[in-house]
């Protein structure tokens, strides 16, 4: 996958817009490369403006309940996730 990016860095102009789009697609090869998953990419969704200030967007584990007040924010290695306008998620299907 490496050889990929060293051929595609070789071949590009300096192009700003280019080089922050390969940086990221450079960050989530070696993401994908250090971790196995299984399945396809389902989507891709962009975190949108919704025009409420500067509100975040969190993760909840519903806990198989319609009721908010069971609902627990999800944590990734004890931080709590918090999404913005121009942020993405990225959901797998086996």
């Amino acid at each position: 996958m490496l050889d990929i990016l060293n051929f595609i860095e070789s071949y590009q102009k300096h192009h700003s817009v280019f080089d922050r789009k390969l940086a990221l697609i450079k960050q989530l090869i070696i993401y994908l490369d250090k971790h196995d998953f299984q399945g396809h990419i389902d989507n891709i969704l962009p975190i949108l403006d919704q025009h409420t200030g500067y509100s975040e967007f969190r993760i909840m584990n519903d806990c198989e309940s319609n009721n908010p007040n069971l609902w627990i924010e999800y944590q990734y290695h004890g931080k709590h996730i918090r999404l913005s306008p121009g942020d993405i998620v990225i959901t797998m299907k086996k």
